[in-house]
Order: C-alpha cells, then sequence, then structure tokens
C-alpha cells in the first residue's frame, strides 16, 4: 500500500505527466471511432471516456493478444497454482474442466485480485501475500488477473486496456458461473490502483447480465485518481 507522498506515489504522478504530454495531438471532439474484438464487444472513444478536463487523451485500447491477460488459480489443495490465457481460452471455445475441475472447489468462495497500474504478480510481494492470506484464513478458490503487458506506461493507454481486461473478466466469470453453478454472491473482486476501476466495471457488467446477477463483494484499494 502507498501513501500520496509516497515514493510509489510520487513515481506513478510524474509518469502520468510525461506520458500525457502528447496531450494537445488529442483533439477533443473529433470524430468517434472504436474498434471490436469479438466476443469481448466494441470499445469506442466515446463522452463516457473522454473529457476534457478529467480525461484529456482519450485513446483506444490495444488488442487481447497485446495485453495477454493471464489467470492464476489457487487453492489450498494447489498453492503452486493452475494458470490460464484468457485470449487462448477465448479462442479455444471456452472450455473450463481442465482449468477448474483438478483444483476449483464450487462449494467455496471465488476471489480476484484484480493488479494496477504497473504491477507484476512476479515483483511485488503485496499480491503473493494478498492470496496466501485470503487462503489461510478461508479455503476458497483464488484468482490473480495478471494483465502486466497491458498495464504499464503509457498510463493513458494502460486505462483504455483495462477495458478489455473487464470484458475478459466478465465473460469468463458468467462463464464459471454457468459451469459450476457458484451464486454470484460468493463473489468478490478486490482491485488495487486502476485494478479498483477494473473491478468495479466487471461488476457493473455483471449487474447487466440479468435481473438477478450482481457480485457480492468489491474492494477497492487505493483506487487510481488520474483520469477518474
Amino acid at each position: 500500500m502507498t501513501t500520496s507522498n509516497s515514493p510509489t506515489a510520487i513515481i506513478t504522478k510524474l509518469a502520468i505527466i510525461i506520458t500525457t504530454g502528447n496531450l494537445f495531438t488529442h483533439v477533443w471532439g473529433q470524430e468517434v471511432s472504436g474498434v471490436c474484438y469479438g466476443e469481448l464487444g466494441c470499445f469506442n472513444r466515446t463522452h463516457d471516456y473522454q473529457h476534457a478536463i478529467v480525461r484529456p487523451v482519450a485513446l483506444l485500447p490495444q488488442s487481447p493478444q497485446q495485453i495477454n491477460t493471464k489467470l492464476s488459480l489457487y487453492t489450498r489443495q494447489r498453492p503452486e497454482g493452475r494458470h490460464l490465457l484468457l485470449d487462448q481460452w477465448l479462442a479455444g471455445g471456452k472450455d473450463l474442466k481442465a482449468f477448474v475441475d483438478l483444483s476449483t472447489d464450487d462449494r467455496k468462495p471465488m476471489k480476484f485480485i484484480v493488479i494496477g497500474f504497473n504491477d507484476n504478480p512476479i515483483n511485488q510481494q503485496w499480491i503473493n501475500r494478498l492470496k496466501n492470506e485470503l487462503i489461510i484464513n478461508s479455503d476458497c478458490n483464488v484468482f490473480i488477473v495478471d494483465w502486466s503487458k497491458g498495464n504499464g506506461l503509457p498510463y493513458h493507454q494502460a486505462i483504455e486496456n483495462m477495458r478489455v481486461v473487464a470484458a475478459q473478466l466478465y465473460v469468463f466469470i458468467i462463464n464459471l458461473w454457468g459451469y459450476l453453478h457458484v451464486d454470484f454472491n460468493d463473489y468478490h473482486l478486490i482491485g488495487y490502483s486502476v485494478g479498483a476501476h477494473l473491478a468495479g466495471l466487471v461488476g457493473k457488467q455483471v449487474k447487466s447480465y440479468n435481473a438477478s446477477s450482481a457480485l457480492g463483494r468489491i474492494t477497492g484499494l487505493e483506487p487510481a485518481r488520474p483520469y477518474f
């Protein structure tokens, strides 16, 4: 965790300032354009994702192949984890059997840790520590959502890539719910920094799935402020 005056927070703010140096090359009110990624839907440069002051630089998200989102599943029975590339899973017909059957208990809560801006599970100790504490304190299924190939500099690209990752995670959760029949109330998303907003976006999409679908809990840890 960081404070507003911590070295990490200061570096992050500087990175945002530096990487938005091309602000005036992006014209506010430009023609709306977008990109579509199959089942994930279309991502447009609309006024929901563009604001002259709050979000002055509006890009389009990179492709799922570029972002290369990976899910890692950990349980008490399989603490070493199992891994799934979401883009390959979507392209392969969304078969969950090989990924979840050997390690997932459908009677246990589902917890998702969503990393934030410039985070990486390999070198961020808090991610693994949080995962371990969750498993120690509750016999649950813990997923780490690793989108580290799309969450780095420039910052304004990372927050657009977030939209693709949220769509991927939404499709995964809906398929997991249909496969294991775990009540939506047993899902808990924990997001840090930009990941907090990503988790909220997933929750919004799940809530729109049907009249009774809503994630049980979403926790935002130090949600990112710039561009939100």
